[in-house]
């Protein structure tokens, strides 16, 4: 196993061409973004040019965007994100995106990711990876990504991490019956050496047209079941102590290892 480092530079860079997208963004554009309470809510019912973005809240409150069924983002993805102590972050599409849904944390809140569109490119910075669907946790915090939809040539990476000593949050990853998966499938809990534990738990019953892989890489426990179909190889791994169990009852075209 290769331990990855992860920086936020690319969450940083998003969060700069988001900035000038929405500054740039045309009168008639379909989105609308409203605050209620702590929580910040952007939604595109339209077209949409360019990253379609939504940032910080107060403190423990919930970044959402939704793309929905007639929804399109040409030219960029979708991002929710946010660096405040608490806040949540979800990211949801139902229509189509042309290169990535992304949801991170920064402080410690929960991010999570839901395809049931179609997403036709992939963003590259998680692990060095490029990926369609995009979810982390950086500083603790439970990351969780679940896609039922068409990711046309790309696939999803859910991960967390604590950048500082203390716990990971949980990483969790579904593909579900109707998800397709153009290339790979990796759900990761404790990219970082300085957190502790972090379960990993997968879940593929589509198709996964490359590698379905779980790790838990700093004293979690790690958890894959595949009822689908995996081009390459499905893996399950633990370091630094913790459990590993995989299940099969799916095809795989090259091995299964736990």
């Amino acid at each position: 196993m290769i331990r990855r480092t992860v920086t936020l530079q690319s969450v940083v860079a998003a969060a700069l061409l988001a900035a000038a997208a929405l500054a740039s963004a045309p009168a008639q554009a379909q989105f609308v973004c409203t605050t209620t309470g702590i929580d910040n809510n952007c939604t595109n019912t339209g077209a949409q040019v360019g990253l379609f973005f939504a940032g910080d809240t107060n403190v423990g409150g919930t970044v959402t965007v939704t793309n929905t069924s007639t929804g399109t983002v040409t030219a960029g993805g979708t991002l929710a994100d946010s660096a405040t102590a608490g806040v949540n972050a979800t990211n949801t599409n139902a229509g189509t995106i042309a290169i990535d849904l992304q949801a991170f944390t920064n402080g410690g809140g929960n991010a999570s990711g839901n395809n049931s569109g179609t997403i036709n490119g992939a963003g590259a910075g998680l692990l060095s990876i490029a990926a369609a669907i995009r979810v982390s946790t950086q500083y603790g915090g439970n990351a969780t990504a679940i896609n039922s939809g068409s990711l046309t040539t790309s696939g999803i990476v859910v991960f967390t991490q604590n950048r500082t000593p203390g716990p990971n949050g949980d990483a969790t990853g579904t593909n579900t019956a109707s998800g397709a998966v153009a290339t790979l499938f990796l759900v990761e809990a404790g990219a970082q050496s300085l957190g502790t534990g972090g379960n990993a738990t997968g879940t593929n019953a589509g198709s996964v047209g490359q590698y379905f892989q779980v790790d838990a890489l700093t004293g979690g426990n790690a958890t894959g079941t595949n009822s689908g179909t995996v081009g390459q190889f499905f893996q399950v791994d633990t370091l630094a102590g913790g459990n590993a169990v995989g299940t099969n009852s799916g095809g795989i075209a090259q091995y299964f290892n736990v």
